[in-house]
């Protein structure tokens, strides 16, 4: 798979759990099933270690507070909160992530 293919797959994944919320069951099964070592790119490993804490930890979501802890602009955080319009390939991009994942550990 091509790397800006693997990049919208993880625009996807982190704009529906901003979207969605957190307690959404599509949400729950990629905080459930990735950790941000599965992420290639940086601002999208940070936003996820911190929604997955804060998952863990039983709070809401705080946008202000995100995007503060992710350091990117808030242009881009803004298309991350917009680009994800269902989340109903949510578990495909999670499975593709994680594969992505496991094969460059192997490698």
């Amino acid at each position: 798979m091509t790397a800006d293919y693997m990049k919208e797959a993880e625009k996807q994944i982190i704009g529906g759990l901003i979207s969605f919320g957190l307690s959404d069951s599509y949400s729950k099964y990629a905080l459930e099933n990735l950790s941000g070592n599965d992420f290639l790119i940086d601002a999208h490993k940070t936003i996820f270690e911190h929604l997955k804490d804060t998952y863990t930890e039983g709070k809401e979501l705080d946008a202000v507070e995100l995007l503060r802890v992710s350091l990117i602009s808030s242009e881009y955080f803004a298309e991350l909160c917009t680009c994800c319009l269902t989340n109903a390939n949510m578990k495909s991009y999670v499975k593709m992530l994680k594969k992505r994942s496991e094969d460059n550990r192997i490698i």
